[in-house]
Parts: C-alpha cells; structure tokens; sequence
C-alpha cells in the first residue's frame, strides 16, 4: 500500500511486484552484504506478459517506500519485453508506468523530446503549476540532485561534512554529499559548497564528463589532445585550467557541442540544456537507449 502511494504521489503505477537483488561475499564462513560498486552492474526485470512497455521505467525501492529512478532500457526478446537495468548499487526494484506527461510551457521547444523523456524516467521535474521553466538557470545544488538521479544513487550522503554550508536538513544535502563521495562535484578552498549559486557552463561540462568517466567512458588522456580540442572553439581559451581536460573529453565524447562556435565557458546553464546533457550522458555511456 505504502508503495503504490509512493507512485500514485508522482503520477506514477506500479507493474508486477517488487524483486530484490542482493550480492553477498563469504570470508571465513562470514557473509558480507555489498551495497555499491565501482561500476554499474546490470540486471534484468521481465514486464508482466502481455504489458505495453510505453512509459514503462525501473525505479529502487528505498526503505521507507519512495522511489528512486535508476538507468533503465526497454528490450525485446522472443515476444517478451524485459527492463535492463544498470546501477551502482544493491537494491529492491519494482517497474512503473508513467502517466501522460506535459508541460505547458514546452510547446514547441527544441529540447521538449529530452525533456519529455527524463521526466518520465523520474529524472527532471516540473513545477506545481504544470511547467518546466526550461530557460530558467540551475544552481549547483539543483544540478548535483539532477545528477545523483541520473546515475541511479541514493539522495543521501555526508554532504554537512564536507561543505560549510551544505545543513544536513537541506533538501539537496544528499545529493551533494554523493556528488562529492563519487568525486564529481566539489567545493572552493574555503570548504564551502555554494549550493544556492547557478552552476557555470564550464563547471556543468567537467561534472558530466566526471560522470561519464564512472559510466565507463574514456576522456581525455593527453593535454595535447585537449588543446587541440578546446582551441576548435573561438572561447576554447576561456576554459580554466582545472577544466580544460575534462571539457575536452566532454566534447569529444559528444556529450556537448557548444553553440556558434562558442561553450561560453561562464554562462549559466539552463534546465533544459541540462536535461539533454544528462540523457546524453545516459545514451553515450550505453546506459539507456536513444
């Protein structure tokens, strides 16, 4: 019951039952439970006979019956639909199948399609009044949470350990604290995290090559290759050192492209641009299917 109310809450209904994976490792006749790993490990739920699969995606069942989404693909085979998922942790697992989703103020937007689709896999969300805000900026602590749902992972972590001004009852304090365990986000040298400021272009590109790094895409390997990449664009020159590597590798992984020739390394990053980076992401680390 618990459960059902945790999808019916976000718009969401659940498809067959919950099925629970668990990996142990014996030593000495002591059994030891692992919940993560170093690389996403993939499993496959069977839809019920005869299930539309449209709308259908695999979410985690955390202990208190809410829901966290996790990278699912669709595939067929000998006339049965099957749910692949790919995650980086032990978990309880159920299918759910999305209602109708449509926000209002996406109308003929280039980004609705990607938009549309994170959303229904639980990734973005929209607003009480039935929009998206595509154009609107996205803080860091906004970005870590798209993130941490787009991998998969749990919204908790230290985060009140490791920045000054991330509280332990913030709403984006699990996230941060696995964007920072994972090592894809960090803060300044004054230990503070700065969640509330809009996340760079620069900053967004390096996090998401991060991510595709943990997802098993190769980046960068020499500063040579870097420059070569970075200098293709008119502001390639911009790009602070610390970044310079990892928004080469974004580029080259097809994870960016920039616009007019230009990554305009300090402006702000969109929600919708952040939609489509992260299913790029997503698609490229052959995690979901295009």
């Amino acid at each position: 019951m618990q459960l059902s109310k945790a999808a019916a809450d976000k718009g969401y209904v659940i498809i067959g039952s919950p099925v629970t994976f668990e990996l142990s490792i014996t030593r000495a006749g002591e059994a030891k439970i692992v919940d993560s790993f170093k690389t996403f490990v993939k499993r496959e739920l069977p839809l019920p006979a005869g299930s539309d699969p449209a709308g259908v995606t695999a979410v985690v069942v955390e202990p208190d019956g809410t829901l966290r989404p996790v990278p699912t693909e669709i595939v067929e085979r000998d006339g049965r639909y099957y749910a692949v998922v790919r995650s980086l942790t032990n978990s309880a697992y159920a299918l759910v199948r999305s209602t109708t989703i449509d926000f209002a103020d996406l109308s003929g937007h280039w980004a609705r399609e990607a938009i549309d689709d994170m959303a229904e896999r639980l990734i973005v969300n929209g607003y009480a009044n039935g929009n998206f805000r595509p154009n609107a900026a996205v803080s860091r602590a906004e970005f870590a949470a798209m993130l941490i749902r787009a991998l998969g992972l749990p919204q908790t972590g230290e985060a009140m350990s490791a920045f000054t001004d991330v509280k332990a009852e913030a709403w984006y304090g699990g996230a941060v604290g696995q964007a920072a365990a994972y090592s894809l986000l960090y803060g300044g040298s004054d230990g503070r995290f700065r969640p509330d400021e809009s996340i760079t272009r620069e900053e967004a590109f390096a996090v998401v090559m991060r991510a595709a790094k943990l997802a098993g895409i190769q980046g960068v390997t020499a500063s040579e290759d870097a420059e070569r990449i970075l200098l293709a664009f008119a502001d390639g020159a911009a790009i602070h050192a610390w970044a310079r590597e990892d928004v080469a590798g974004a580029v080259q992984a097809g994870l960016i492209q920039g616009s007019g020739g230009r990554l305009a390394p300090g402006g702000a990053v969109t929600r919708a641009e952040t939609a489509v980076m992260l299913r790029r992401l997503l698609v490229q680390a052959g995690l979901i299917r295009d």
